[in-house]
């Protein structure tokens, strides 16, 4: 009796086992906090008409911190850091336009030129991500995303000509940010394909004597398909 009595005791805890591992699986992310860093490799896409970054390759981190509001529904927030090569599209234009004004007014001591090379963007965006019911213990997934882009980068050509001081300003800084993408969830490890869209501003000052002569802006956009590596702590 004994014997058979620790049997049913071992069946029933197996079993007692199976269905909390079931409860579990089934309550999804309801109620849990996650933290997603991530590693980004992508491709720049769609080139804006003024703007045009370099992106192939490596293209940053970044994290999602997401509170299940469902068993199926996260929201959240996303911090990250990418770096764009904006030398041949933004310092080596500007470059030339020092070049044409050397030939017309000549070159003096005090003229330079400088720019930055690399644009360093910082989002902040709002995330929405929706998994779909485990298949295989695979959790396909749906997120899309929107918030702000910090990213900065300037330029300056300066000279004094017959006693006048001229400069010229040009900077691109990051407007807002944008995107969608799908994706899968493996025993926490997280894949995932998107496409992404940031919006930047152009901007480009003319000054005699430190008094603007001209001010023009413009606005662009920027494509970004990306491939994604992440873990989900929770």
């Amino acid at each position: 009796m004994g014997g058979k009595n620790m049997k049913r005791l071992i069946m029933l805890t197996m079993i007692l086992g199976t269905m909390s591992t079931m409860a579990m699986a089934s309550a999804g992310h309801e109620h849990q906090l996650s933290f997603i860093p991530k590693v980004v490799i992508g491709e720049n896409r769609n080139d804006g008409e003024d703007i045009d970054f370099k992106v192939n390759g490596f293209a940053g981190f970044n994290a999602d911190i997401l509170y299940g509001v469902t068993q199926n529904l996260e929201m959240g927030i996303n911090l990250g850091w990418s770096q764009y090569d904006v030398n041949d599209t933004f310092g080596v234009p500007l470059k030339e336009v020092g070049e044409e004004i050397e030939k017309e007014i000549g070159k003096t001591s005090d003229y330079s030129v400088k720019w930055d090379k690399i644009l360093n963007n910082i989002p902040l965006i709002g995330v929405v991500r929706y998994n779909f019911n485990e298949l295989d213990l695979v959790t396909p997934y749906i997120t899309g995303r929107a918030g702000w882009s910090f990213g900065k980068a300037s330029g300056k050509i300066s000279d004094q000509y017959s006693g006048v001081d001229y400069d010229i300003k040009a900077e691109i800084q990051g407007r807002w940010i944008a995107g969608i993408a799908v994706g899968a969830e493996y025993e926490n490890l997280n894949v995932e394909l998107g496409y992404q869209v940031t919006k930047y501003k152009l901007t480009v000052e003319g000054n005699v004597n430190d008094k603007a002569v001209f001010d023009e802006s413009e606005k662009d956009e920027i494509g970004l398909i990306y491939v994604s590596l992440g873990y989900r702590f929770e």
